[in-house]
């Protein structure tokens, strides 16, 4: 049985990173540039809209922001340019006041993705995980909290969450270790 220092250190690589550090809020006053980033599906076109705002490109990031989720014509253009393009593209869209706080992304052939958010209700911070096939519903490791979850709480979500059916035996990234 590992002790609580021997746990608490399990998935730190790097004896700087604070697991104890957990953000004030997930709903800032001002929302953030990577807030607004956050919520366009598609891992491909999130990564071209860093990337226009790293170069200062206002324009054409304004259309990737605008653009949370592709009609399905231009989704299914978008998908034959490469099948990787289709990572994220099938996400559940947010729910009014819900944010993703971690997206996973898995080298797959259609590069699927898996999106941990947060919606706040009755003076709680409730979790839910979706993915691009939405057939069964996750069981969180932890469903709810009244602040944000610290790095190592975080870890634990993602680690202990498996779905309803039975698939995901061991969280969101083991799982698919192969």
């Amino acid at each position: 049985m590992k002790t609580d220092h021997e746990s608490s250190n399990e998935h730190a690589t790097d004896p700087g990173i604070d697991l104890s550090y957990g953000p004030d809020t997930y709903w800032p006053d001002d929302p953030a540039y990577e807030l607004l980033i956050s919520r366009i599906k598609g891992k491909k076109r999130r990564d071209m809209a860093r990337a226009l705002h790293q170069k200062c490109d206002i324009p054409n990031l304004l259309i990737f922001l605008h653009r949370e989720t592709l009609p399905e014509n231009e989704r299914s253009a978008w998908g034959q340019i490469h099948p990787s393009f289709m990572g994220g593209e099938y996400l559940p869209s947010l729910l009014p006041g819900e944010v993703e706080i971690a997206r996973i992304s898995l080298e797959s052939t259609t590069a699927d993705q898996i999106s941990v958010r947060a919606r706040p209700e009755d003076g709680w911070i409730h979790y839910s995980v979706a993915d691009e096939y939405a057939q069964e519903p996750f069981v969180m490791a932890i469903p709810k909290s009244r602040k944000p979850l610290t790095l190592k709480r975080m870890i634990e979500q993602i680690n202990m969450t498996v779905d309803a059916a039975g698939d995901l035996f061991s969280g969101l990234v083991r799982t698919f270790w192969y």
